[in-house]
């Protein structure tokens, strides 16, 4: 269960996380059976891991191209992946790694500098966090939220896809802002839910807001947009 701990490592995490991201900014660098699996409905209700047993290969040949998938998320990666078409023919590697942000996503910001078919980006998979952050990682949620999860950060990389070296910069500064990073964030879950993946964001947002009721406003509902405003979203 979450404790009320989580979200004060949450709120400390911000400030840290975006400092974060200036400094990587600033420093970092078919077959029929494929026709099949590319044809996959919009709207999703559930994901289950066993609906897609022997469809592996099909998904990666579908939407897999120029990606390197994490291991032992492959299928949930694919799935988010399915749902975003302009993200098709982009270079994305999916990084499992020990950090203290459960999740990130961000560009290989000197490749910005080259041609749109030359950019790269990075999705950030925590492998191992502090203790209190055990219960959000991706390895902990169901595999729903996972595919859902993972599909916000495909957001985050869509709305990079048009943005240059400097836009990218002025980004990871703003991002240092309370009112900005909300925006931005619920931005995102706006654009994940128009992508088709509502159902698993709102699985996600639900999963992470289990325990105890929190005082006053929470990190999460903060930054993120509720339960009851995803489904809402998903109505209209």
């Amino acid at each position: 269960m979450i404790k009320k701990r989580i979200f004060q490592v949450f709120k400390f995490l911000g400030s840290v996380f975006g400092i974060l991201i200036i400094l990587i900014f600033t420093l970092g660098d078919a077959s029929s059976q494929v026709e099949e699996v590319a044809d996959l409905p919009v709207h999703i209700v559930h994901y289950g891991p066993h609906e897609f047993e022997g469809k592996l290969d099909s998904l990666k040949a579908a939407f897999g191209k120029n990606k390197i998938l994490p291991e032992g998320y492959e299928l949930q990666a694919l799935l988010a992946l399915s749902h975003y078409p302009e993200l098709r023919d982009v270079q994305i590697e999916f990084v499992l790694t020990e950090t203290l942000i459960p999740l990130a996503s961000r560009p290989k910001v000197f490749t910005k500098l080259s041609k749109a078919e030359k950019h790269k980006y990075e999705v950030i998979i925590s492998t191992k966090s502090a203790a209190a952050m055990e219960d959000i990682l991706l390895k902990s949620l169901p595999f729903n939220a996972q595919v859902g999860v993972l599909g916000h950060e495909l957001g985050h990389t869509v709305y990079y896809l048009d943005r240059g070296f400097w836009d990218v910069l002025k980004i990871g500064i703003n991002y240092l802002f309370p009112r900005y990073r909300a925006k931005f964030e619920k931005d995102t879950d706006r654009r994940t839910i128009k992508h088709g993946l509502g159902k698993q964001l709102y699985d996600w947002a639900e999963f992470i807001r289990r325990g105890p009721e929190q005082e006053g406003d929470s990190f999460v509902d903060k930054y993120y947009l509720t339960p009851a405003e995803i489904k809402l979203l998903m109505g209209e």
